[in-house]
C-alpha cells in the first residue's frame, strides 16, 4: 500500500509504502498513521523494527532551461547528512546512471558536496538523491553543472 503526506506549509509532499495505512495526520507533533489495524505513532524513530529505513527522493525533471541537448559533468549537494548518501542521474526516459557516492562527513553539519557522475547527452534529467544503510538525511540545494551542446549537435 503507498500513503501520501503533504506538508501544507510548503506543499511538501512525502510518500510511504509498505504500510498499511489509509490515512496519516501530524497531532500534537506527533504523525500518526491510521489502517485496518488500528491507530498508531508513526514516523518516529531511526529504523522499522530493527530494519534500516531507505529513504530517497527524486526532484521534477527538467530540461534545465534549454532544450538543446546536455551532458552533465557534476552535481553539488547541500544538506547534512549522518551516514552515507547517494545520487544517481536519471536521463530522459533510461534507467538511471550511478548510484554515485556523497562524501557527507557525518560530523561536520551542514556541507557542500561535489559528486561527479557519468556523462550522458540527455534532453530532460532529474536525480534521485537517496540515502545508505538508513542514514538519516536533509538536502537544501542541489546544483547540476552542464555541458549544453549546440542546437541540432552530437
Amino acid at each position: 500500500m503507498q500513503t501520501v503526506r503533504t506538508n501544507l506549509s510548503n506543499n511538501a509532499s512525502s510518500q510511504y509504502t509498505n504500510f498499511d495505512f489509509n490515512s496519516m495526520c501530524r497531532f500534537n507533533g506527533v504523525i500518526l498513521a491510521a489502517g485496518a489495524g488500528g491507530l498508531f505513532k508513526a514516523c518516529c524513530g531511526s529504523d522499522d523494527n530493527g530494519t534500516d529505513i531507505d529513504a530517497y527522493f527524486t526532484p521534477v525533471k527538467t530540461n534545465f532551461g534549454s532544450l538543446n541537448k546536455k551532458r552533465e559533468r557534476h552535481v553539488y549537494l547541500a544538506g547534512e547528512c549522518d551516514g552515507e548518501m547517494q545520487v544517481d542521474l536519471i536521463c530522459d526516459d533510461k534507467a538511471a546512471i550511478g548510484p554515485y557516492e556523497v562524501a557527507f562527513q557525518p560530523t561536520e553539519g551542514q556541507q557542500r558536496r561535489r559528486v561527479k557522475v557519468g556523462a550522458s547527452d540527455f534532453a530532460y534529467a532529474s536525480h534521485k538523491v537517496g540515502n545508505v544503510d538508513g542514514s538519516n538525511f536533509s538536502i537544501d540545494i542541489i546544483e547540476a553543472y552542464l555541458d549544453v551542446k549546440p542546437y541540432g549537435g552530437n
